[in-house]
């Protein structure tokens, strides 16, 4: 990492391993700065040629697809604090693991209860392009009455499968973070 990453944007070269037990060590970690940094850009000075911001502006753009008839809420997914990007180094660390072993989804009370679903019930996601099945219900009010959420750290239940095929007009990125989807709830264990 010290090898590949000197003189790059996320330069690690002076990091030393003593370090890698704390909490926080900000890049650039290099022999200008063996501590690391407070802030990347605290000189104010950017990577582009005029060392400043380059900012791209865009218009708002709606839902690409309609939430309408039994494809109502909206599902936003993201990253939780635990994981790291798909999880593919994270989930293999048994402590992490042990915080979230599985995905869930994330739901508002008055939605769980239109559903009649509890806390700890099994749903099923299911949007025009794909489906994912056995998901834990978490009841939260931190997602909207309109939406759910699902972090995006689980291969198995790839929250892609749902999301659609569409990228910023700018930046190309993918829009991997909202779709309309279903809810259906799986019979309940006995």
């Amino acid at each position: 990492m010290q090898r590949v990453s000197k003189g790059r944007l996320c330069d690690y070269s002076g990091i030393r391993s003593e370090q890698l037990g704390r909490v926080g060590v900000q890049w650039p970690c290099n022999e200008s700065r063996p501590e690391g940094t407070d802030s990347l850009y605290e000189d104010g000075v950017f990577q582009t040629p005029s060392g400043r911001a380059r900012l791209l502006f865009t218009e708002r753009r709606e839902l690409e697809e309609e939430t309408s008839g039994s494809f109502r809420p909206i599902l936003n997914t993201d990253r939780i604090v635990e994981y790291w990007h798909t999880g593919t180094k994270t989930t293999q660390v048994p402590i992490i693991d042990k915080l979230g072993p599985c995905a869930w989804v994330e739901i508002n009370p008055q939605r769980a209860k239109y559903f009649g679903i509890r806390p700890k019930d099994k749903v099923t996601l299911i949007s025009a392009r794909g489906r994912n099945d056995d998901l834990l219900v978490c009841i939260t009010e931190t997602t909207a009455p309109e939406q759910v959420f699902m972090p995006f750290h689980f291969a198995e239940q790839c929250t892609n499968l749902l999301t659609l095929p569409v990228f910023d007009p700018k930046s190309g990125q993918p829009n991997y973070k909202q779709c309309a989807v279903r809810i259906q709830v799986m019979p309940k264990a006995h």
